[in-house]
Order: C-alpha cells, then structure tokens, then sequence
C-alpha cells in the first residue's frame, strides 16, 4: 500500500468519515458515495460494477476471501448489509436497512430482512 494511501486512509476515511474502502476491492469506473460515504464498509475482497451508489452506513462484507461481487448500474440503500458469496446482478435496486444473504438477478428490486425481490423492472 502507498504510503499517501496509508495517510488518507487512516486520517480521512477511518478517522473523520468512519469508512473503510480498502484499496485491493475491485470497483469499476463511477461509484458514487452520497453523503460523503459515511460509515461504508467494502470487504477487501468484494468486486463492484460500474456506476455503483452506495449510500451511507452500507456494509459490502463477507468472511475471508468469501465476499459479494456486485454488477454494474446498481443502488444500495442506506443502512443495507449485503453479506457472503453471493452476485449482485445489474441494475438491482437494494433497499434501505436490506439485509441480501443470496443472489439477486438484474434489474431487481430487494427489501427487507432478509432480503426478497419485490419488483422486477426489466426494460423493454
């Protein structure tokens, strides 16, 4: 890790937002962290799509190397926890204080504890 990572992580990140986005987890072009990601966490091991947004509080985790990979175009809602090896399609909607534990196929919406699909809005 470079040294100016440590710093930032360390002082910004961990101290100030109380975030921990570990530089190994693979994030595609476009995340977006509203409200300046405040209490993110990404498992060092999870794999994020493309344009993904990931509101605050939202913890992306697993045990070991067993961590979410995550599609592109996708939205998390504040407070969700998705957890375990498990793929996130594109297009999914998560909603807030959403606990997903399984797959979840694209352009789904999920709510709940556990999480189930309650819309699926595929285009036309």
């Amino acid at each position: 890790m470079r040294p100016w990572w440590r710093l930032a992580d360390r002082v910004y990140l961990q101290t100030i937002v109380h975030a921990e986005l570990p530089p190994q987890c693979g994030c595609g072009p476009g995340l977006e962290l509203p409200h300046a990601g405040r209490g993110v966490v990404f498992h060092h091991s999870a794999r994020l799509g493309e344009d993904l947004r990931v509101y605050h509080r939202v913890t992306i985790g697993g045990r070991d190397d067993l961590a979410p990979s995550i599609g592109d175009g996708v939205s998390i809602g504040t407070g969700a926890f998705v957890f375990g090896r498990i793929e996130v399609g594109d297009h999914v909607q998560i909603g807030a204080n959403a606990v997903v534990v399984k797959d979840v196929e694209p352009w789904a919406t999920v709510a709940g504890v556990p999480a189930k699909v309650v819309r699926v809005s595929r285009p036309e």
